[in-house]
């Protein structure tokens, strides 16, 4: 699960740049984690929302917290560090955004330029962009590595000769080429055999 991971992350880089000891002030609100998982990482050994939120450090999902929005306001923190920002103009973003009581927010995103222009809207909740770096300075400071693309080009000859006779023009024939290229038993085989 995406939230399983982005825990994980967040956890994960405290216990890098602390140690592991960190792990005893650390709640974990949300995420799916059980109580095998919470284990091992050394934090509250269950899901209580109470307890999770009572701790120096609090890592949780937005879902989670709009599940408790009418307590959300009793708690206060220094900073609130909002991961995948991008989502804020959402409606149940917005609402937790709202509902959590902090000095400071910031706001964390690879992909802040929203499609449905609500871009200035995560500033509006958040504050203004205190500064940014492209993925060119990420990859000569070594944080991200050169990114390689393949392309791999597959010949269903029975595909092509189905979209050759289907006698289809423009945006019709465009469709029709996009569900023959998605129902394509060889591209099927050819995706299974990556993940096997």
């Amino acid at each position: 699960q995406t939230s399983d991971l982005l825990i994980n992350v967040w956890t994960d880089s405290l216990v890098k740049a602390f140690g592991t000891d960190i792990m005893q002030q650390v709640g974990i609100v949300g995420g799916g984690l059980g109580l095998d998982d919470r284990a091992s990482m050394q934090t509250v050994t269950d899901d209580d929302f109470y307890r999770n939120m009572d701790k120096d450090i609090v890592i949780a999902t937005y879902q989670t917290l709009a599940n408790h929005l009418d307590v959300l306001s009793y708690y206060k923190f220094g900073l609130c560090l909002m991961d995948e920002c991008h989502h804020t103009p959402a409606v149940m973003f917005r609402r937790v955004g709202a509902g959590v009581r902090s000095w400071y927010k910031m706001g964390l995103s690879a992909t802040l330029t929203r499609l449905d222009g609500l871009t200035d809207d995560i500033c509006g909740q958040i504050g203004n962009i205190a500064g940014s770096v492209s993925i060119r300075e990420l990859i000569a400071k070594n944080i991200l590595a050169e990114p390689v693309f393949y392309t791999t080009v597959i010949n269903d000859v029975g595909a092509q000769r189905d979209i050759a006779g289907c006698g289809l023009r423009g945006f019709d024939l465009a469709r029709y080429v996009k569900k023959a290229s998605a129902a394509s038993v060889r591209k099927r085989d050819y995706v299974v055999s990556l993940v096997h």
